[in-house]
């Protein structure tokens, strides 16, 4: 009796045991799909992993390239300053193409200078002062860096120069302080300056300049020609030019519009109306009028 109990016993213990074989071996496989699922789960992200950062890399790379071209064609439509439309149908042409590329790179609402101005205007008139007051224009790129190409605002800094020579019109609206020193208006006047240029683009998702900042050395420009900082000093004290390099800052109207020559033809216009003015007022005795503040002519006369 005892025996047969016993061997009952052996019997449900050997199957104790291989149900317990049985469900270990189970959970141990299961275990082993669970890690083989994970492993193939671990090399699918980490091969979208390198496809994502191979196309942010792409898309950092065709942001910086199209950023960069923009700003290069920029440098390169305003190479002379902006052309004279009214100077023959050719000409034209290509100032109506300066102000197609310039609506197309600008935001609407573009701010610029650190300051209120906004507008594709704004900076299509800073380009009409700065080709009509010199004589001649010349800005070359030398390099251009891309920050922040992974942003939804990519910047662009660009560094260039600024090479220009002054006119008695250059006297006359920016330095008008010096228009009756002779002498340090003839330095001033006909050498090439280059002035060290620095400007910022910050561009949106469209690829347009929503920010244009810039600044011109003047300073070091200036003072390259004077050779004395003291005098370069003197003549920047009451320039009509901002610290980062606005003409004319504190004029809000288009200066200019019609032309220089325009301009000059009226001060002649005027100036003989006054010559005729002050021949009837001598035959009729009166006083000849107040002597009017020095004019271009009048600058150009100390230079000739």
């Amino acid at each position: 009796m005892d025996e047969d109990a016993n061997e009952r016993r052996r019997r449900q213990c050997r199957i104790s045991q291989r149900r317990y074989r049985d469900k270990k071996g189970s959970a141990e496989y299961n275990l082993r799909l669970d890690v083989n699922s994970l492993r193939e789960s671990v090399e699918r992200l980490r091969n979208t992993r390198e496809l994502l950062q191979a196309k942010l890399s792409l898309d950092r790379r065709v942001v910086d390239n199209s950023v960069l071209k923009a700003v290069e064609q920029y440098f390169a439509v305003f190479a002379h300053g902006l052309h004279d439309p009214d100077a023959g149908d050719h000409v034209r042409r290509c100032y109506e193409l300066q102000v197609s590329f310039l609506c197309a790179f600008l935001a609407p609402d573009v701010q610029l200078g650190g300051q209120d101005r906004r507008g594709a205007d704004a900076v299509l008139e800073q380009w009409r002062r700065y080709t009509r007051f010199h004589a001649s224009l010349a800005v070359a790129l030398d390099s251009a860096s891309v920050f922040g190409s992974d942003t939804a605002s990519p910047l662009v800094k660009a560094r260039g120069r600024l090479s220009v020579r002054l006119t008695p019109a250059t006297i006359e609206h920016l330095f008008p302080h010096v228009v009756g020193r002779e002498d340090l208006a003839r330095r001033l006047v006909g050498p090439e300056i280059q002035y060290a240029l620095c400007t910022e683009f910050v561009f949106d998702e469209r690829v347009q300049v929503v920010r244009y900042d810039f600044s011109v050395d003047v300073l070091a420009g200036l003072n390259g020609v004077l050779q004395d900082p003291f005098l370069t000093a003197d003549v920047l004290q009451g320039a009509r030019i901002s610290t980062l390099g606005l003409l004319c800052p504190d004029d809000e109207s288009v200066l200019l519009l019609e032309g220089t020559r325009g301009h000059e033809k009226q001060e002649v216009e005027e100036g003989e109306k006054e010559e005729e003015q002050e021949e009837s007022g001598g035959a009729e005795g009166r006083a000849p009028p107040p002597p009017h503040p020095p004019s271009r002519l009048a600058v150009s006369y100390l230079m000739s």
